[in-house]
């Protein structure tokens, strides 16, 4: 976490022009959305929708600050313009393949529950193994792979960026309470959370990853 918070600090300045440029329009959109869905009657399935629409506010954004922390661990200056044009080239892949395991999660769980938990990890592990270079084939190939060589510091890592997620976003709702509690005060505090918090969270589970590739991959050479 200290690196984490390291290169946050260092590339706050950064965090804080993407998400103006890019994070505000994006989160606006979203969130109008998530709003239609809590006020439509859809016999249950609008309930799904808006937890969807929230999961895409944090999965669209998991690429570019990918790119900008590993940019900044190998020291390597990185301008604004090619943050955005790396979230712009890496938007429409992640975008699809989202859907398409949002839509397999969902059956999962409608079949035994079981196997849409099993499938929920890759809703968030794949845009961080997502490279511009690689076919779809190899891609999904990747993160499965990289998914079963390292389970469970993967649920681990998600079950405490959960946990610390979920306690910051309490702390959000227990101030608000403390005053009047407005659609546009809980809108306000989500994005704040979006676009802020969040950046943190994917820079933390950005830097075990890269502890466990560069791990894989000395175990690899030991064996050559």
């Amino acid at each position: 976490m200290k690196e984490a918070a390291y290169h946050y600090n260092q590339q706050l300045l950064k965090i804080i022009g993407f998400s103006g440029v890019i994070g505000i329009p994006v989160l606006f959109l979203i969130m109008n959305a998530s709003f239609v869905f809590a006020n439509t009657d859809l016999e249950g399935q609008e309930n799904f929708l808006l937890i969807f629409s929230n999961l895409l506010m944090f999965i669209l954004f998991i690429q570019p600050l990918r790119f900008l922390f590993e940019r900044s661990d190998q020291d390597e200056e990185v301008t604004m313009k090619e943050i955005i044009r790396h979230f712009l080239s890496s938007i429409g892949p992640i975008l699809i393949m989202t859907f398409v395991m949002m839509g397999l999660v969902y059956i999962g769980m409608m079949l035994m529950m079981i196997p849409g938990i099993i499938l929920f990890p890759f809703l968030f592990l794949m845009p961080f193994m997502y490279e511009r270079e690689m076919t779809v084939k190899e891609w999904v190939k990747k993160t499965i792979r990289f998914h079963n060589d390292h389970l469970i510091s993967i649920w681990v890592q998600l079950l405490l960026w959960g946990c610390f997620a979920f306690l910051v976003w309490a702390g959000f709702l227990y101030l608000l309470s403390l005053f009047e509690m407005t659609v546009l005060a809980f809108a306000i505090a989500r994005m704040i959370f979006c676009l802020f918090v969040f950046p943190f969270i994917v820079f933390g589970i950005s830097d075990r990853l890269l502890e466990l590739a560069k791990e894989g991959a000395t175990h690899e050479n030991s064996y050559i």
